[in-house]
């Protein structure tokens, strides 16, 4: 992902993630997420679980850390327990 023409602008690998129920149990959400993002793809996510897609717009926008995988964000990768929210990426609640 170092070829600055690349047309990969989000790149997500095995990406999985839990839910804290308690101090110290966790219920899996994600498991092994891969997909990819290209310009001039508009990515949207829907689904039944509001959590699950909740945690991977989190987990795309860089709000929230996630516990296995890699998440490459426009040529840059980020670390597990880095929080830095990208300008370019959007959540918007169903509420």
């Amino acid at each position: 992902m170092n070829n600055k023409d690349s047309k990969v602008l989000i790149n997500l690998i095995g990406v999985s993630s839990c839910e804290h129920i308690k101090e110290e149990i966790l219920k899996p959400v994600l498991s092994e997420i891969t997909f990819k993002v290209e310009r001039g793809d508009i990515l949207g996510i829907i689904g039944e679980d509001k959590t699950k897609v909740e945690i991977l717009s989190k987990i795309i926008g860089n709000i929230i850390p996630y516990l296995e995988g890699q998440v490459e964000f426009f040529h840059d990768s980020t670390k597990k327990n880095e929080t830095k929210i990208d300008e370019d990426i959007y959540y918007i609640d169903s509420h």
